[in-house]
């Protein structure tokens, strides 16, 4: 499986949600089944997850399941743009130094 395979899933159930055939409050299968049912690993099940959840097309509630969020309609959502590291001042890394003796 490709590196952004998992993004490819991830837009796949968006596309479902944005048409309407998962509709706000639809359970989805617990990750294991996801996984089983698509073939692939459960780890990749779980990134999926995790995209939709960043999403904001579903929400996860502890011992009840993930579930298709009220917010569903706003359909694929751009990635975040790549921040530029923060600038570290001079002061801060004298003050971090470790002095060897």
């Amino acid at each position: 499986m490709s590196r952004f395979e998992y993004l490819k899933l991830a837009d796949a159930v968006a596309a479902e949600i944005a048409s309407g055939a998962l509709k706000a409050g639809d359970r989805l299968p617990p990750q294991r089944h996801f996984a089983y049912d698509r073939n692939i690993a459960v780890s990749t099940a779980s990134r999926v997850y995790t995209e939709l959840l960043r999403r904001g097309l579903v929400v996860g509630e502890v011992g009840r399941g993930t579930f298709v969020s009220g917010e569903g309609r706003r359909g694929n959502v751009a990635p975040p743009e790549p921040r530029a590291p923060a600038s570290i001042s001079n002061s801060t890394i004298r003050c971090c130094r470790i002095r060897r003796r």
